[in-house]
């Protein structure tokens, strides 16, 4: 398979498996997966997979444990993301859910609020 993208934020499913191979129904769960190592990096301010090759980044994603404190409603989040088998992996609506459930919906709201009116 030809690479695209980059490294550190790809699904572990397109490492092992042909683009082709994925059925539509999880296609789009790459991008979960993606959007979960972006929250993980923007909270913590570090890097989730960080590896000095290529080849440790890719390790790192299929065969790393992915550690976060799961008393805090973001890592939580994060740890539903980036779960390695994409079938198990939430999909955006599923997402959304546990942002109400984790954050309530006064949360998301508020924070719509806040961001609507920072200009």
């Amino acid at each position: 398979m030809r690479f695209h993208g980059t490294y550190n934020y790809t699904a572990p499913e397109l490492f092992i498996d042909e683009i082709d191979d994925i059925p539509s129904s999880e296609y789009f769960k790459v991008d979960i997966w993606s959007l979960g190592v972006t929250i993980y990096e923007i909270y913590h301010r570090d890097n989730l997979f960080l590896g000095d090759t290529r080849q440790e980044s890719k390790k790192q994603i299929c065969d790393g444990e992915i550690k976060v404190d799961l008393s805090d409603p973001i890592d939580q989040l994060v740890k539903a993301m980036l779960i390695k088998d994409p079938s198990m992996r939430p999909d955006i609506d599923e997402c959304l859910k546990l942002c109400d459930q984790y954050f309530g919906p006064q949360y998301i709201e508020m924070k719509k609020i806040k961001i609507r009116t920072s200009s």
